[in-house]
């Protein structure tokens, strides 16, 4: 099969004296700029908690603190409700076991070292970068990121999204180091920190399905190399995630990784499908799918149920779902993060769904809202419609840029990854919480911007020298 070619980094790339590192970040060791920009994350976050966060944060135990709970002292993944160890997966609720069974439970130390684990994402965003477009660019992308406001509000949340992070990067990581090696090693490790991923959020299921085309694609080996490499990937992926898909099935009769993905298909996709189709409220379509769900299913049925169902939905009505899509990706790429903010604001009871964003967020609906709010919540949701616009417009520019150097290699790595979390997070439910996947990879186009406007600015300040 045809592969791309690319001009490589240079065999330097990495090194403290790179030509492309700009002089205003100092050539100081890989090491130093890495160690600070962890800090400099981390601390971010834990002073936004203590002076922002720390009045209004549900540091109690919700239903992942609960599940954790179940876990360290029952040995069981369920509470209440009969399907709330089917729906969630359980990467996030056994970090509470571990914390718990350490500290006691202390919803506190869980999200300290929550926010302190966080550290390492800038790190993987550097390491990511760097394979892709070089240092410069790489150090630009980590130190955006310290600053990036979605990804500070839910550190500061005790939801799985920041830890989640962490295995998502190393996967990419590790395809971007088994492209470039052309080895079996780092693919395989891919395939096991996306498994590990997919524990945390399962939206990662898929992911493998992208990755393998990507290396099938792109890898220099030969055509019998690269499918045995696919092979030990797929089976490494499938080995790790088969004990979770086991367990629902012999406890659940259901045949699936997690249950979240039907709900969502069946409540947000399908429903926002009938309602378009049928000019009704979204939220009247939710409660006429609720009350049409069979009574009595056993509950790998009732899943089966949601999924036949919106399939037939869907699939009966493509050109209704796909403008449904496209609604939901752009609230995915530029709505304003609510379920933080809101909650923070003491204002989540009052706060309906809906699956347009105009609708959600009105200009009335915000200062009703955030009228007797303290001033800084409002600044932070200021602070994110400008982070997220100068963001979009950066990242443009970064792919028209990444496209005039010729990076297709690397281009085609960033937009499928890019165009898959789209893909699978853009029903009516999308917003700023499911765009947390794809910051990482926004904010690295974002830096080959910037990157191309410091050379630039360097060479004009050259030319006026010498001049």
């Amino acid at each position: 099969m045809t592969t791309y070619d690319e001009v490589s980094p240079p065999p330097q790339a990495g090194r403290k004296d790179r030509d492309d590192v700009p002089v205003s970040f100092g050539k100081n060791s890989r090491a130093a700029f890495l160690l600070t920009v962890f800090i400099l994350y981390a601390g971010i976050r834990l002073v936004t908690f203590v002076f922002l966060f720390h009045e209004r944060n549900p540091i109690i135990p919700n239903y992942y603190s609960e599940l954790g709970i179940s876990l360290m002292q029952q040995g069981s993944y369920s509470i209440d409700k009969k399907d709330e160890g089917l729906i969630r997966a359980p990467g996030y609720p056994v970090y509470f076991t571990i914390i718990y069974s350490l500290f006691g439970i202390k919803p506190g130390v869980a999200l300290f070292l929550q926010i302190l684990l966080s550290g390492f994402i800038p790190v993987l965003i550097f390491f990511n970068a760097e394979h892709l477009f070089g240092e410069a660019v790489a150090r630009t992308a980590a130190l955006v990121s310290a600053v990036e406001p979605v990804s500070i509000i839910y550190s500061n949340l005790l939801l799985s999204e920041t830890l989640f992070m962490i295995p998502m990067l190393a996967g990419s990581l590790y395809l971007m180091k088994a492209l470039r090696q052309g080895r079996a090693g780092p693919l395989l490790l891919a395939a096991l920190c996306t498994g590990i991923a997919a524990y945390f959020r399962a939206v990662m299921v898929y992911m493998p399905f992208v990755y393998a085309t990507l290396y099938l694609v792109l890898s220099k080996q030969t055509a019998k190399k690269r499918l045995l490499h696919i092979g030990a990937f797929a089976g490494v992926f499938m080995l790790t995630v088969s004990p979770w898909i086991v367990r629902n099935y012999l406890r659940y009769g259901y045949d699936g990784f997690c249950g979240i993905q039907d709900i969502n298909l069946y409540y947000f996709r399908a429903a926002g499908v009938a309602a378009k189709l049928e000019k009704k409220p979204f939220l009247d379509t939710q409660i006429e799918f609720y009350n049409v769900v069979p009574k009595g299913l056993s509950t790998g049925n009732e899943f089966g149920f949601y999924r036949e169902r919106a399939e037939h939905i869907i699939l009966k009505h493509p050109l209704i779902y796909l403008d449904v899509a496209m609604r939901g990706a752009l609230n995915l790429l530029v709505a304003p993060e609510r379920y933080g903010v809101y909650l923070l604001s003491g204002h989540l009871k009052s706060y309906k769904l809906s699956g347009l964003l105009w609708d959600r967020f009105s200009i009335r609906s915000i200062m009703h809202k955030f009228t007797s709010s303290p001033p800084l919540i409002l600044w932070m949701l200021l602070y994110q419609v400008a982070f997220t616009m100068l963001t979009t417009a950066l990242t443009a520019s970064g792919i028209s840029v990444a496209i005039r150097e010729r990076k297709y290699r690397a281009m085609i790595i960033m937009l499928s990854i890019l165009v898959y979390f789209i893909a699978v997070s853009s029903g009516p439910e999308a917003d700023a919480r499911m765009r947390i996947p794809i910051l990482p990879y926004v904010l690295i186009l974002s830096a080959v911007a910037l990157s191309n406007l410091y050379k630039k600015m360097h060479l004009k300040e050259q030319d006026r020298k010498i001049q």
